[in-house]
């Protein structure tokens, strides 16, 4: 269907449509402040394929699941999203723009270009990940949160976790190119990692928020994570709060993090001090696993363990000289680097598919910066 407009709609589950075993096309159209009185706010997906391109989802909400997207029963059929805003979407349990159910390991959503912004819920601000695959590439997440909702309130932007049972099957999630900033919750001011595998490239998480542990990532004990060239600065955990925080970049509860070629300094937790609780430097905390150069700001609290060639460790934020978070150029926000930042050529020698300065290594951002 398009262009269209789809308001206003209200049911138990899809407030605007309800999908079962179709096919479903939206191009250029609106949907908007739709309400769901158990799930799939604006779109209940059960075992259908949904291609979305250039559309806007706002304002939809549902008292349950999925604010705007609750999709469920996949076999072979996918969900594609490209060149779409969710936004202001609200579900008062969890995937405050969407929810991607336990199942097998088939269903696939695949987010391209998209962009997730002023979501809630009580967890997975923007995304709930429950089960089978979801890609995300070039996409943006700005602004979701958990805080203040029901249920955990973890995972700011995305929550990955699976069902837990016996027979659950691990959601795995790929992102690239994409960044995800100044997103709150209780724990995983970004993401949380629970039950689930992530892997994350040429990305950045700054200026999340966790009002108790993981400003940028928090990794559960069956999580998994693999980062490569990330960049997660300027995150913090309990950054009001009178009592600890952890992890202002990384918590780690006995999940395991293999981290590259990354950029994790300058980020903050809340300490107790002389006269009260202080801001301190913070960039991990629990045990990471390097596989090499990886710019670790401070390592109080994280244990480094692995390949550690060509880390450097224990520097001020000042020694990166990191510029403000900004359109650099690219498909969304980063951080560029100053000419006297101890990131420059401080990656692998090897180089990478975006490095064509071949006499030295990348830099240790997600914007790689090139020679003139």
């Amino acid at each position: 269907m398009h262009p269209c407009r789809l308001t206003d709609g209200e049911a138990d589950e899809g407030g605007a449509i309800f999908m079962n075993a179709w096919i479903l096309k939206i191009l250029d159209s609106e949907i908007w402040s739709n309400l769901a009185n158990v799930a799939g706010g604006a779109i209940y997906v059960n075992g259908s394929s949904v291609n979305v391109h250039r559309s806007d989802f706002a304002f939809n909400e549902s008292t349950a699941e999925g604010g705007a997207l609750y999709l469920r029963n996949f076999t072979s059929p996918y969900v594609l999203s490209t060149d779409s805003t969710f936004r202001n979407n609200i579900a008062d349990v969890s995937g405050g723009a969407v929810v991607l159910e336990e199942g097998d390991a088939s269903p696939r959503i695949t987010l391209e270009r998209t962009r997730f912004e002023g979501n809630f819920a009580g967890d997975g601000g923007a995304l709930d990940l429950r089960g089978g695959r979801a890609t995300l590439v070039d996409c943006e997440l700005e602004a979701n949160q958990t805080v203040g909702f029901g249920g955990s309130q973890s995972g700011g932007a995305i929550r990955i976790i699976g069902n837990g049972g016996g027979t659950a099957v691990v959601p795995v999630v790929t992102i690239e190119g994409t960044t995800m900033n100044s997103n709150q919750a209780e724990t995983g001011g970004a993401i949380l990692v629970g039950n689930g595998v992530l892997s994350m490239a040429n990305s950045t998480l700054s200026g999340n928020d966790a009002t108790v542990s993981g400003g940028g990532i928090f990794a559960g004990f069956l999580g998994l994570v693999q980062l490569a060239s990330v960049t997660v600065t300027d995150n913090e955990a309990a950054p009001g709060n009178i009592t600890m925080g952890d992890g202002g970049g990384l918590f780690i509860n006995g999940g395991l993090v293999e981290v590259r070629d990354s950029f994790i300094a300058g980020n903050e937790a809340r300490r107790s001090g002389t006269g009260g609780s202080v801001k301190e430097d913070a960039d991990c905390d629990g045990t990471l696993t390097s596989e090499g150069y990886n710019l670790i700001g401070i390592t109080e609290g994280c244990t480094v363990v692995g390949n550690t060639t060509g880390n450097i460790t224990n520097f001020l934020i000042e020694a990166a000289d990191l510029d403000p978070l900004f359109d650099n150029g690219g498909s969304t926000l980063t951080h560029a680097l100053g000419a006297s930042s101890n990131a420059l050529d401080a990656g692998n020698p090897a180089g990478c598919a975006w490095d064509h300065d071949a006499d030295s290594g990348t830099d240790l951002v997600m914007l790689e910066i090139q020679d003139s």
